[in-house]
């Protein structure tokens, strides 16, 4: 380090002060699936000075003159450049840095912001990208280091599941975002820019994307104001126009922020002596938090989203409807039993999708935290409020089929009850059973789906 010179000196006073060395990064198992790039401790030590080259150790920060009132409280929120890039989008980064680095602490004085800036150019850097890929190094880099916010710059183009194109991608669940360069960069549209211009041109857009990405991370909406930085961004050229938050953002994320700063239970003495009770003391704390993240997921659009799983289940109600047997095994069973075949069937089919598309967290070389804890347990309620959706998706339709298209004769006589029309409890009785066995169905139907869909559909909230 005493030989780091002026450049590290720089980057010492541009705010970065959270501690590392790469060589001693421990491999991280995520929550998202396991990528193909090599991970921390495989990184050969040729890579691992991208690391210490912008991170300094913490006895060896620059000398800084202690004012009173000096801020205690810390947060840190680290960015992660994902893959190589050209010389001017690596100056847009470091520069967008400095600028959300001065403009936090101008905002929120009562906190001291740690952005550490790391650098991993041995990653592949494809031409698209999917943003849960980035996602999954976001959430080693956060953890290894024990970051609050972690952002994940790149070069690449994101690939979008909800909008015709992505410039930035936000998980609350993760507090995480993506962002790319790609879109943002002149050059892509053609645009006649100097060098300086192009620089220029991509420092502002980036560190306002920057801004967004950080209040949606920290429960701010999107608005309808062209000049603000939390703009319902339809176009890049949009960000040009964005400038600042209102008191009541501000506000609001400062309350979000104190959230954030709190003493954690994983730093309590004797808090994580039992699993279980780790597990539900930080669910009652941060009960608001997976609440909000459960919200932000929007379960309810699970059958438009999951096509393969919702067009497997509703294929079998459509077999289910029209043979005498299922109508003759459903009716010979009590309405208490149906329901718990139900609630079985919906418990059984959450199990499996976390299982199948490793959802959660492992335990392994991870220490238990709260982030941990409410990424699990949000994701679990995500699942399942996904799934009864379905389910009440079938049992709406077997309902309607079995009133409105087949004829009560006809019926009756599969059932064995030719002489009369059906109850409404017997149509009940059909719609629980067919309702049970097409979620079993559609669960085996996300083995069909997009590995990458069905994470991008839990841990994402957000596309801009």
């Amino acid at each position: 380090m005493d030989a780091a010179g002026p450049a590290e000196e720089r980057r010492l006073e541009a705010g970065s002060e959270s501690p590392t060395d790469a060589s001693a990064i421990p491999h991280a198992t995520a929550s998202l699936p396991t990528a193909s790039y090599p991970t921390a401790s495989e990184r050969p030590p040729s890579d691992r000075g991208a690391l210490a080259e912008e991170q300094p150790a913490r006895d060896e920060r620059p000398e800084t003159t202690t004012v009173q009132n000096t801020p205690e409280r810390g947060i840190d929120l680290g960015i992660v450049v994902y893959g190589r890039m050209d010389d001017v989008d690596a100056e847009a980064v470091r520069r967008a840095r400095g600028v959300l680095i001065a403009d936090l602490r101008t905002r929120f004085p009562e906190f001291r912001w740690r952005v550490p800036l790391i650098r991993r150019p041995e990653l592949p850097q494809p031409t698209r990208v999917e943003p849960v890929a980035l996602l999954q190094h976001g959430v080693e880099e956060r953890d290894v280091h024990g970051w609050d916010f972690a952002l994940v710059v790149s070069a690449s183009d994101l690939v979008p599941h909800y909008k015709s194109r992505a410039m930035a991608v936000v998980a609350r669940l993760l507090d995480l975002g993506v962002l790319s360069t790609a879109r943002l960069d002149p050059f892509a549209f053609d645009e006649t820019e100097s060098e300086a211009g192009r620089l220029e041109l991509m420092t502002g857009r980036l560190q306002k994307l920057m801004h967004h990405v950080l209040g949606h991370l920290c429960g701010l909406p999107n608005i309808d104001e062209p000049d603000n930085l939390m703009f319902n961004l339809q176009s890049v050229g949009q960000l040009d126009t964005m400038h600042d938050l209102t008191e009541e953002q501000v506000g609001q994320m400062r309350e979000h922020l104190v959230e954030i700063d709190d003493v954690r239970l994983e730093e309590v003495r004797g808090a994580r002596r039992s699993r279980w009770r780790f597990y539900l003391r930080s669910a009652w704390i941060n009960s608001h938090e997976i609440f909000d993240a459960v919200r932000g997921a929007k379960p309810w659009e699970f059958p438009r989203r999951l096509s393969r799983v919702t067009t497997a289940a509703v294929s079998s109600l459509l077999v289910l409807m029209i043979t005498a047997e299922s109508w003759e095994l459903a009716l010979s069973h009590t309405l208490p039993r149906m329901l718990c075949l139900l609630a079985i069937a919906l418990l059984v089919t959450t199990v499996f999708i976390l299982q199948r598309q490793r959802l959660l967290a492992r335990r392994e070389h991870r220490r238990l935290t709260e982030q941990v804890v409410v990424s699990n347990i949000s994701t679990v309620l995500i699942v399942a409020a996904g799934m009864a959706s379905t389910a009440a998706l079938l049992f709406f339709l077997t309902m309607l089929t079995g009133v409105g298209l087949f004829g009560t004769t006809a019926v009756g006589g599969w059932a064995g009850h030719a002489d009369r029309a059906l109850s409404l409890e017997e149509h009940l009785l059909m719609a629980a059973f067919v309702t049970s066995l097409g979620l079993f169905v559609g669960a085996l139907g996300t083995s069909f789906e997009d590995h990458y869909d069905v994470r991008h559909i839990t841990f994402v909230d957000e596309e801009t």
